[in-house]
């Protein structure tokens, strides 16, 4: 498993030599990236109704993996 992920500017550019199909190096992956008790919060949230986008952004949420952006607005 080899994961390359670069930050330009506002996007993440970045390419894998991950097989898709294999569900256990996937989870493998983000346990090593997010941690196991923020993957073990994600799996909680999901099972209580939330879809995955909002079980995940959550679980990254109360961790304080994320942050909000701040947009100016230019007149």
């Amino acid at each position: 498993m080899k994961l390359n992920m670069y930050n330009v500017g506002n996007c993440i550019i970045g390419n894998s030599e991950v097989d898709i199909d294999d569900v256990h190096e996937i989870l493998s992956l983000l346990i090593e990236k997010y941690g196991e008790d923020t993957m073990i919060e994600f799996i909680k949230n999901h099972e209580n109704g939330q879809n995955l986008s909002d079980a995940f952004k959550n679980a990254l949420s109360n961790k304080n993996m994320i942050t909000k952006l701040k947009v100016k607005k230019i007149f």
